[in-house]
């Protein structure tokens, strides 16, 4: 499902491309599903380094956290390391939100009394649970982290994944498929269409972002 939170006008979009969190680098970027593209999602140091966008894109995913928590459960987020954990703080601490958040760590503590994954305990009585984080490709990063939740006690089947940007390389779906409930801010197709709507981005720059989505999509299907 695509939640289309903030509108993709103008002024958003001209934040977007001024801070960073949606550049074209000239040289294309290999992403960790091995794909490239000239097309780069941000949202790290380009969102803290900007925070009326950040609080934003906190507020947006605020009002979608409040939206999908079950009555008689406190939201709780635990940001996806690296990008989604300012993304999940932004949330948690917007004015529309005042949520809990954990810490998910990008290695596991060796040392001291508790050696998890997550800063925290699994308190599915009290807390609904939200992984937050900026993009998705083929998912398989995403997976690791819902497997390292599960490690710690987390209940990754029945929490909600919310990702800011879909690359739409089948990550979402792959993982759908396999009983996470996977939520979506924004495609990339409907982010580049609307920059060279527009005008932000040439009608060239634009054709050949779509070609590299659409081909990146094929290439992952035929695996």
């Amino acid at each position: 499902m695509t939640l289309r939170n903030i509108q993709l006008d103008k002024k958003t979009l001209k934040k977007f491309v001024a801070s960073g969190f949606i550049a074209w680098k000239e040289k294309p970027v290999t992403f960790k599903s091995g794909l490239s593209s000239h097309v780069y999602v941000g949202g790290r140091d380009d969102l803290t380094h900007d925070p009326e966008l950040l609080l934003a894109i906190g507020g947006a995913l605020a009002k979608r956290v409040k939206a999908l928590t079950p009555k008689g459960f406190l939201p709780c987020l635990i940001g996806i390391p690296s990008a989604g954990r300012t993304l999940a703080q932004a949330a948690a601490m917007h004015p529309k939100g005042k949520f809990a958040f954990e810490i998910l760590r990008d290695r596991k503590k060796a040392y001291g009394a508790h050696k998890k994954w997550v800063d925290g305990r699994p308190q599915p009585k009290r807390f609904f649970y939200f992984t937050i984080d900026n993009t998705i490709t083929d998912g398989a990063s995403k997976y690791e982290a819902f497997e390292r939740l599960c490690e710690d006690g987390y209940p990754a089947k029945r929490m909600s994944h919310l990702i800011l940007v879909d690359r739409e390389e089948g990550g979402a779906e792959k993982l759908r498929a396999r009983g996470y409930r996977v939520e979506t801010v924004w495609n990339l197709t409907d982010i580049v269409r609307a920059l060279v709507a527009h005008k932000i981005w040439t009608q060239k720059r634009g054709a050949i972002a779509l070609a590299e989505i659409a081909e990146n999509r094929k290439a992952v299907s035929a695996v």
